[in-house]
């Protein structure tokens, strides 16, 4: 497993905005180059930081800013004491208010994750001055997701797959079997790194409980019935999709997207889970920025 990414370097700038009145943190990393634009990441979660993502910071060293926020209820951002205020719209918000913010009038998209989500449904809104979408290991449809997650599921060795049936959720059995499938699926790390550690600690149980639910095998909350497959060629930009071949974001799931897409470009990394920029970033970086000078030259 390659080395892990340590970010060295501090801010340009950073600051807060209000979204629905509650402080919104975001930072910008490095300044782009004539001919660059900045790259704009939504974590994913929802309500997981952006820590785990400040490998993509390494852009700075190919002339382009790099621009991470929290979103309302985890890592820097407020935490509001009302759960009823996280929904799609609200994520839509944030995303304005950082562009407003930092003036990002033309900008690449990044959605990680349930990040993934909010990238989409911003770009079905149509939004001005967004050139190009990544979707990094991301779903258009909850209930696609959820059956692959099962059939994941199915596949783990013994107890944890019978306890995926039979075991309650809450039970010791159940969550080492989440452990199990998480471990296999998402975060494959022995050691996990810094970024990732950060993330966990400010993770923010509030948005992701009322957008995915207490479960992460079965989405209960707001987010249950999202599925804009139907919508996808609705949204113009050239799209980059990325995703591991063990992760939990399965290819079946990332080829609905492939298909629906009208301008989808995909980068399968088949040694990697479901973050492929720590599991392989320096191969993960040269992917994305290629992607990114491709739209911006008009070769791709």
């Amino acid at each position: 497993m390659a080395n892990h990414f340590v970010l060295r370097s501090k801010p340009t700038q950073q600051g807060q905005c209000l979204v629905k009145g509650h402080r919104l943190w975001y930072a910008q990393y490095g300044n782009c180059q004539p001919g660059h634009l900045p790259l704009l990441v939504v974590h994913g979660g929802p309500g997981f930081p952006h820590d785990y993502l400040e490998p993509l910071a390494a852009l700075i060293n190919h002339g382009r800013s790099v621009v991470f926020y929290d979103q309302i209820g985890c890592g820097n951002s407020e935490v509001p004491q009302d759960s009823s205020i996280y929904s799609l719209s609200l994520c839509r918000q944030e995303l304005d208010a950082v562009r407003n913010a930092l003036d990002l009038n033309g900008v690449h998209l990044l959605g990680h994750s349930a990040g993934g989500c909010t990238v989409l449904d911003y770009m079905l809104h149509q939004p001005s001055g967004v050139k190009s979408i990544v979707l990094a290991s991301a779903i258009a449809s909850t209930p696609q997701y959820c059956r692959e997650a099962r059939r994941l599921c199915a596949a783990l060795p013994e107890p944890h797959r019978t306890a995926f049936k039979a075991a309650e959720p809450g039970s010791p059995e159940y969550q080492r079997a989440v452990a199990a499938f998480e471990f296999r699926h998402c975060s494959p790390f022995k050691k996990a790194p810094a970024c990732l550690l950060r993330s966990r600690a400010k993770f923010g149980r509030g948005p992701y409980e009322a957008l995915w639910g207490p479960n992460e095998i079965v989405a209960q909350g707001k987010l249950r019935s999202f599925n804009v497959l139907e919508r996808l060629h609705e949204i113009p930009v050239p799209a980059l999709l990325t995703s591991g071949q063990h992760d939990e974001v399965t290819p079946d799931c990332v080829a609905a997207l492939a298909e629906n897409l009208p301008q989808a470009s995909w980068a399968l990394f088949p040694n990697c889970a479901h973050m492929a920029h720590l599991e392989e970033p320096t191969q993960y970086i040269d992917v994305l920025q290629r992607f990114l000078r491709s739209v911006e030259t008009g070769r791709g």
